[in-house]
């Protein structure tokens, strides 16, 4: 039995069964259920029963190394059903996640997503960002406000200003915050501020060329009637951040609401950028680069 005080990183982990790094981190995305093994908390410790499952996990799959990956997870997975050990972990990882607040560093969704997984694909830009400007807050009363924390944790960036014009949104989210805060330690280790503006005219409390990140998901759509605002609060996106910071719109919502055209790649023509591809991006998502 291993020491409950022994914590490991996934590359000792993967040293330790001798498999590699992507190993342990696909095993990762197909078990959920079975490990805690979200790569965004700081010091990427996993626990004692991480180390059990993947050692399970090893074992069988040093008898089907042969098969192709598809059929090992297959192989693997109904193994994992079937053994006492596994069954008793799975039962503690859904333990955790029905409890009301918040397990660890995950942020866990309405739907019961852990929502790292949302945002890994802005894992390229990663090492640019230490400071994001999050646009659009949506916390109702006793809302979570989960998305400034999926972008800090899957970007190990050290700052979000959240800016929201409704404030009644920043003021459950604050309280929100704090609640946290009093509850779970880790969250006191991150810089979240919540700010009420409207990102449709130059805000006065957000620094100009600052910030490495300006993102916002289902916020321009709301403006798709109205070009002038539309324009100006992709402008106010772009004040924000500095010399080779990005600017991403996740926007599906925009073409369903208002008929716009399917590419808003236009709405962000003549303002200093250059459009960026990140793999895996999800439908109707917009990555660009300041000049």
């Amino acid at each position: 039995m291993l020491n409950k005080e022994m914590s490991m990183t996934k590359g000792t982990i993967a040293e330790l069964l001798g498999v590699s790094a992507l190993d342990i981190s696909r095993w990762g995305q197909f078990f959920a259920d079975w490990l805690d093994v979200c790569p965004t908390r700081m010091d990427k410790v996993h626990d004692e029963f991480d180390i059990q499952i993947f050692t399970l996990i090893n074992e069988k799959y040093s008898q089907i190394r042969e098969h192709s990956f598809n059929q090992q997870i297959h192989d693997i997975e109904r193994y994992l059903y079937l053994l006492p050990l596994a069954i008793e972990i799975r039962e503690k990882r859904r333990e955790e996640k029905e409890r009301p607040e918040m397990k660890r560093w995950q942020v866990i969704d309405s739907r019961g997503i852990c929502l790292e997984y949302d945002y890994s694909w802005l894992k390229p830009i990663q090492e640019s960002v230490v400071n994001i400007v999050d646009f659009g807050c949506w916390a109702t009363d006793g809302g979570t406000c989960s998305e400034p924390y999926a972008l800090l944790w899957t970007l190990q960036a050290k700052k979000v200003v959240v800016v929201d014009k409704n404030l009644i949104y920043i003021q459950n989210a604050r309280a929100r915050l704090e609640t946290d805060r009093k509850q779970h330690s880790y969250f006191k280790e991150y810089n979240v501020e919540f700010l009420e503006g409207d990102m449709t005219s130059q805000m006065a409390d957000l620094q100009s060329d600052y910030f490495d990140l300006a993102y916002c998901k289902n916020v321009l759509y709301n403006m798709g009637d109205n070009n002038k605002a539309l324009q100006s609060a992709i402008s106010e996106m772009v004040r924000t951040i500095r010399s080779g910071g990005f600017i991403v719109a996740v926007e599906p919502k925009f073409r369903a609401d208002f008929g716009k055209p399917e590419d808003m790649s236009i709405y962000f023509d003549n303002k200093g950028l250059v459009k960026v591809h990140l793999e895996d991006d999800p439908l109707c998502s917009y990555c660009y680069q300041k000049l």
